[in-house]
C-alpha cells in the first residue's frame, strides 16, 4: 500500500477524457424560446421569442446570446404589465467558468496548498507544497480589419516560460519552469477543476419596475434572420384521364436555432427585405464582417443546392429516453397582401437538423399539351446588319431530334397558388418525369414540362416567291421587298389525339396563315428573344417581327401542313 493513503496519481488522459463544467453565476443568465416563425424560401426568418425569465437583483433579464437580426428588424419588448423595457444592452461580459483541468500546469493551478511529490526531467523526485502558477498579463489581441497596415502592426513579444512557485520541505520557496516537470503526484484531495476569466457576448434587458421588482418578467423580441429556409416540393399522380393528385410537401433547413414545439408559417410570395445582407448594430458582428469580407472566397451560387435532398432526422439521448415531441400539424393557410401562408404547429427542430413535412393534398384538372415553338431566323440578306448570329440554315430541313414538348396544363382550382418547385411527376404510379413547377396564382394555368415529343415530328419549308427591286425609298435608299411561302409540316406518330401548339416568328412582316392560325407584329425592342439588327433606323421602319401561332387537334396519324406567307424589306 502506498504511504500516502489519500494520494490520488493522475494521468493526463483520464483528464482528458472527462466533461467540462459551467461555474455557476450570481445574474440568471437564460435563453428565450422561440414561439412563432415565419419562413421564407430564401432562407430568411421571421422570429418571434418570449417568455417569462428570472430576473437579476436590478430587476433586468440577461440573454446568454445574441441574435444576428437583419439592419432595422430587432424589435425587444416587456409584455409584463408591472415592467417597462428601458433599454437593451449587447456586449462583452467578464464571466468566471470552471471546466476540468487537463494540463499539469492547470492542475497545480488548481490545487494550491496541495501537498505533492514531484518528478522532474532528470528523474529526480521531491515533495513540495504548491503556492500557485503566476500567470503574466498579455496584451489584448487585435482584430485585424481591412483597413489596418499589416506593416505597422508590431510583431507579437515572445512570452517568457510559465513557471510553477513551491514551497520546499526547508522553507525555501522554488520557481520551477513547467517544461521540467514529468510527473506530478497529489497527496491528499484533489480538485479537478480549474477557473478562468472569460468574455462572453450577452444581452442585458433592463427593466423599470415602478411597484417594486419581481423575481421573473415576461419579455420577448420579434426580428428577421437569415438561417432557416423552406424548399417546397409537389408530386403529380397523373390518372390519364384529366385527373392529376397534387401533393405538396416542404422541407426544413434550421442552421441557426433549436425549435420546440413551434409554430412555424410557410411563406410562398417574394417578400422585399431592403436591408438583407446587413446586420443590425445589436448583434455585435461589425468587425466579423469586415474581417470576413476581406477573407471571404468567391460565393458559389445557392441555386446549385437548392434542390438538394433533404431528411428528416431524429435524435435522442443514450442516457434515457425522451418524450415524442407532438408531430406536426397543418393547422391552416391565408394570405397575406402578396404572400401566401401555411401555418404548421408543432414544428421541434434542433439546429443542424432537417424536416419534411407534409403540407396539402388535393386534386386538379390537367391537359396534356404538346408545343412547338420555332423562333425567328435571319434572311440570308439581313445576316450582314445582325450584331451577334449563331448560323443558320435556309434550306428545308427535317428536326431529327423532335423540338415538341409534352406538358401537362394544370388549372389550379385549389384555395391555394401553386409555388414554384420540383415537381415529381406519376402515372398511375410510375414516374415518368421530373419537371420544374412554375407559379400560377388561384384559377390560372401553369405548364409543366416533361419530356421531348418523339412520336410528333416537324419539317420546316421556306420559298422564295418574289423579289421586287426598288420597291420602297427612305432616307435617300431604295429597298427590294422580298416574298417568302413557308410551310411547318407536322407528323403525328402517337396512336392517339393530341393537343397541338406551334408557335413561329419571323424577322419581317406576316402576310397570311393557314387556319386556325393567328398572326400578330411584334415590337423589335420588346421581343428579347429576337436577334438585334445593327441598321436599326431602316429595319423597323419597314419591318419587324411578326409571330404566329396555331392551336389544333390532331388525330393518331395524322400530317398537318401550317402554311404561312411574309416578306421584307432590305437594302
Amino acid at each position: 500500500m502506498h504511504k500516502y493513503p489519500f494520494l490520488h496519481c493522475l494521468t493526463l488522459a483520464a483528464c482528458l477524457s472527462a466533461p467540462c463544467l459551467a461555474a455557476p453565476d450570481d445574474t440568471p443568465i437564460t435563453k428565450l424560446p422561440v414561439r412563432e416563425i415565419t419562413v421564407f424560401k430564401d432562407g430568411h426568418t421571421f422570429l418571434m421569442r418570449e417568455g417569462t425569465v428570472p430576473t437579476d437583483s436590478a430587476g433586468n433579464v440577461t440573454l446568454d446570446e445574441l441574435p444576428n437580426p437583419v439592419l432595422g428588424t430587432f424589435w425587444p419588448y416587456s409584455r409584463d404589465t408591472h415592467a417597462k423595457l428601458t433599454a437593451v444592452v449587447a456586449g462583452n461580459q467578464a464571466v468566471k467558468t470552471a471546466r476540468t483541468a487537463t494540463s499539469i500546469r492547470e492542475m497545480l493551478d488548481a490545487n494550491p496548498d496541495a501537498s505533492v511529490e514531484i518528478t522532474d526531467t532528470n528523474k529526480a523526485t521531491f515533495d513540495a507544497v504548491v503556492i500557485g502558477v503566476p500567470s503574466a498579463r498579455r496584451p489584448a489581441t487585435k482584430i485585424m480589419t481591412p483597413n489596418d497596415d499589416s506593416e505597422n502592426i508590431a510583431a507579437p513579444q515572445e512570452q517568457p516560460p510559465p513557471v510553477v512557485l513551491l514551497k520546499l520541505p526547508t522553507g525555501a520557496t522554488m520557481a520551477l519552469p513547467l517544461d521540467q516537470i514529468q510527473k506530478v503526484v497529489f497527496k491528499g484531495d484533489f480538485h479537478p477543476d480549474v477557473s478562468s476569466d472569460d468574455e462572453q457576448r450577452r444581452m442585458t434587458m433592463r427593466l423599470n419596475w415602478p411597484g417594486g421588482r419581481e423575481d421573473t418578467a415576461q419579455v420577448g423580441m420579434v426580428y428577421l434572420e437569415k438561417g432557416i429556409r423552406w424548399q417546397p416540393s409537389y408530386k403529380i399522380d397523373l390518372d390519364g384521364k384529366g385527373h392529376a393528385h397534387v401533393q405538396l410537401e416542404a422541407t426544413l433547413v434550421n442552421d441557426t436555432i433549436d425549435l420546440n414545439d413551434v409554430t412555424t408559417n410557410l411563406v410562398i410570395g417574394v417578400p422585399t427585405f431592403s436591408m438583407a445582407g446587413n446586420f443590425d448594430p445589436i448583434s455585435l458582428q461589425e468587425t466579423i464582417v469586415r474581417v470576413a469580407a476581406a477573407m471571404a472566397p468567391p460565393p458559389v451560387p445557392m441555386a446549385s443546392f437548392s434542390n438538394s435532398v433533404s431528411f428528416q432526422q431524429q435524435y435522442a439521448s443514450n442516457d434515457e429516453p425522451e418524450q415524442a415531441p407532438p408531430a406536426p400539424a397543418v393547422a391552416g393557410a391565408g394570405a397575406n397582401e402578396d404572400l401566401f401562408v401555411f401555418k404548421v404547429a408543432h414544428i421541434t427542430l434542433k439546429k443542424g437538423e432537417r424536416m419534411v413535412v407534409p403540407i396539402s393534398s388535393y386534386d386538379l384538372p390537367y391537359t396534356d399539351v404538346y408545343t412547338l415553338d420555332l423562333p425567328a431566323s435571319p434572311p440570308l440578306e439581313v445576316r450582314q446588319y445582325l450584331n451577334s448570329y449563331s448560323g443558320y440554315s435556309s434550306a428545308p430541313k427535317m428536326v431529327d431530334a423532335s423540338p415538341f414538348m409534352h406538358k401537362i396544363r394544370l388549372v389550379n382550382r385549389n384555395s391555394a397558388p401553386l409555388t414554384t418547385a420540383p415537381a415529381l411527376v406519376l402515372r398511375n404510379g410510375q414516374i415518368i418525369a421530373q419537371g420544374l413547377m412554375s407559379y400560377a396564382a388561384i384559377g390560372a394555368t401553369t405548364d409543366l414540362p416533361l419530356t421531348k415529343a418523339v412520336n410528333v415530328k416537324v419539317y420546316k419549308n421556306s420559298r422564295e416567291t418574289k423579289r421586287t427591286p426598288s420597291a420602297a425609298k427612305w432616307a435617300g435608299a431604295t429597298y427590294s421587298r422580298v416574298d417568302i411561302s413557308s410551310m411547318v409540316t407536322v407528323k403525328n406518330y402517337e396512336d392517339q389525339e393530341i393537343n397541338l401548339e406551334v408557335t413561329r416568328q419571323v424577322l419581317g412582316m406576316l402576310d397570311a396563315a393557314s387556319a386556325p392560325g393567328k398572326f400578330s407584329q411584334l415590337s423589335t425592342l420588346d421581343n428579347e428573344d429576337t436577334p438585334a439588327i445593327g441598321a436599326s433606323q431602316w429595319w423597323n421602319h419597314f419591318n419587324g417581327v411578326g409571330k404566329v401561332s396555331w392551336k389544333v387537334k390532331m388525330t393518331p396519324k395524322q400530317s398537318l401542313d401550317l402554311k404561312y406567307g411574309w416578306h421584307y424589306f432590305v437594302r
